[in-house]
């Protein structure tokens, strides 16, 4: 294999000993050479800062190999979408608590891998979605982002006491309970707290009518992935917009229509390009972008568009 191998791994996160035993030992025994395999570990700093710390590492033509969860796969595409670097493919494995990235892209297992990366054939691409907040950058999202309630429910998963315990639980399914219990006991101790007063929302730089007047989840869905989850068939065949909503999510009797929807048919996405939102006055939100959930103060708006000037390849 004459191709350059970097495996993206976080040795903290409640998967990493799978990684150690499947993916580590795999490669190890394939025998790659010095100038053939490197490994970048995420570091205990803030996404950013290593989604900067990795771009300056990569080369065009690189192929990445990501072995965790979404945290680890999001730090890993936003550091390809600003590296400016040529014709770099990605392959996902999924080893976190919630695994989008690997289940939209991936077969799991090392002979499926291997075979990708080998063949360096591309299976697709993301465009991903550009995040502003105050007219800056604030982040790419390839899979999709939320702000407000469900934004917040993701932040209890970092956790140092629930990620303690999922370290010690080597079973996906376990953890993945486990995780849906916290966030359940999260939701109806905070639904209620979670109140936007939005002056105004646009797409596509046309107006968008709020179907209703309690707002306590702005949603931003992209990818195959999310159009299995959210029954948007859309979203398979178009990947020159997305899918937006705008949600109350407070009041569960009043959503069980809207849950049922997703189960039985299609939950409603308006698809666009764009999405401008100004707020009344000037607040703090929780945005959470593929499993990682961050707050930020003092803001008045947020623009959410799809970016066709960057495209990031899949294997």
């Amino acid at each position: 294999m004459k191709k350059h191998l970097i495996l993206v791994v976080n040795p903290r996160s409640s998967g990493f000993k799978l990684v150690e035993k499947k993916i580590l030992s795999f490669l190890n025994n394939k025998c790659f050479n010095d100038d053939q395999l490197s490994v970048f570990e995420i570091q205990p700093t803030t996404p950013m800062e290593n989604t900067q710390e990795m771009a300056k590492i990569l080369h065009s033509g690189d192929i990445i190999l990501v072995a965790g969860g979404d945290g680890t796969a999001h730090i890993a595409s936003n550091a390809v979408a600003i590296s400016g670097q040529k014709n770099i493919k990605m392959k996902f494995t999924g080893f976190g608590n919630f695994n989008d990235y690997a289940h939209s892209f991936s077969k799991n297992s090392g002979k499926a891998m291997l075979r990708a990366i080998e063949s360096g054939k591309m299976k697709t691409e993301i465009h991903p979605l550009e995040i502003k907040i105050n007219g800056k950058f604030f982040r790419y999202a390839p899979l999709y982002a939320t702000i407000g309630l469900t934004a917040e429910m993701a932040e209890i998963f970092e956790g140092k006491k629930l990620r303690r315990v999922l370290k010690k639980i080597h079973r996906r399914n376990l953890r993945l309970i486990l995780s849906l219990f916290a966030a359940t006991r999260f939701y109806f101790k905070h639904r209620k707290k979670h109140l936007m007063k939005i002056e105004s929302i646009s797409l596509d730089d046309k107006e968008y009518s709020l179907p209703k007047k309690i707002v306590t989840d702005l949603v931003f869905m992209n990818g195959p992935r999310m159009a299995r989850i959210m029954r948007s068939s859309a979203n398979k065949i178009d990947n020159k917009n997305f899918g937006f909503s705008a949600l109350n999510s407070a009041n569960l009797i009043k959503n069980v229509p809207f849950l049922l929807s997703g189960i039985i048919g299609k939950i409603p996405l308006t698809r666009t390009k764009k999405v401008g939102i100004e707020f009344k006055k000037p607040r703090k939100i929780t945005i959470q972008i593929e499993g990682e959930a961050i707050k930020v103060e003092k803001v008045s708006k947020i623009e959410v568009k799809i970016c066709d000037n960057i495209k990031i390849a899949i294997l």
